[in-house]
């Protein structure tokens, strides 16, 4: 069945890379393929195998075809692109851990990313390096401990995502993003010409010990968050929940 998606939305689908999943290698490009060989770790390959099946059925089933029939490639900035279809799908693919995520969207450029949750690390200590001074303050409100870590992953992730979706990778200063730690907001960035464009960026929680950010070009964000479950080279809905940006 073809996943519809209205252009207000973006679609975030998040799938486990554990022992129960079934990666279906034989999706997969030559150069997927050659990539994966190269892994030394046979986790890490199994992984990789892993989230490229569950993108590669995802994309198909918003193109109606066979995964594949889905051309990927990359963009003159090195971004992953869709070469097949109708040229108004985006999408963006992340992982971490035992955990994918792909976000979706329709004529407006996405991106994602998410982070597992390690007690025995404590990132938010790079928060001088990396968060404006808004999200320092912000984030020193919050109770130490697994909050205040929780907060800072939530801001990490939401730059990660936004500098994704741009397309640009990390070509400025983190501390001159302000993107926040709760709240979903809009960001004003200049391009490479100078020339000022809008973002929406928001938050989402894929999964226990995981946290999760998605940006899209433009302002009015609708993200739509759905778990999927690998099932012999298929993807099955389990839930559906809704995060609302106007």
């Amino acid at each position: 069945m073809r996943l519809a998606l209205p252009r207000k939305q973006v679609h975030v689908w998040h799938t486990r890379l554990d022992e129960r999943t079934q990666p279906a290698e034989a999706w997969l490009s030559r150069a997927e393929r050659e990539r994966a060989a190269r892994f030394r770790s046979q986790r890490e390959r199994r992984r990789y195998v892993a989230a490229r099946t569950f993108l590669r059925s995802l994309l198909a089933r918003y193109l109606s075809c066979s995964p594949t029939e889905v051309v990927l490639g990359h963009a003159s900035g090195g971004k992953p692109e869709l070469r097949s279809g109708t040229g108004q799908l985006r999408f963006n693919l992340t992982r971490s851990g035992e955990l994918a995520a792909a976000a979706i969207g329709a004529a407006r450029e996405v991106g994602v990313d998410v982070e597992r949750v390690d007690p025995a690390r404590h990132p938010e200590r790079l928060a001088s390096r990396v968060l404006s001074p808004a999200e320092v303050a912000e984030l020193d409100a919050t109770a130490p401990g697994a909050e205040r870590q929780q907060g800072f992953l939530r801001a990490w992730t939401r730059k990660e995502a936004l500098l994704k979706a741009c397309g640009t990778g990390i070509d400025r200063e983190l501390a001159t993003l302000d993107v926040g730690i709760d709240d979903a907001r809009v960001v004003t960035l200049a391009d490479r010409a100078g020339s000022p464009s809008a973002w929406s960026v928001a938050s989402f929680d894929p999964a226990p010990g995981y946290v999760g950010a998605v940006a899209a070009s433009g302002p009015g964000l609708e993200v739509v968050s759905r778990p999927y479950e690998i099932a012999g080279a298929r993807f099955v809905p389990r839930s559906d929940a809704r995060i609302v940006q106007e």
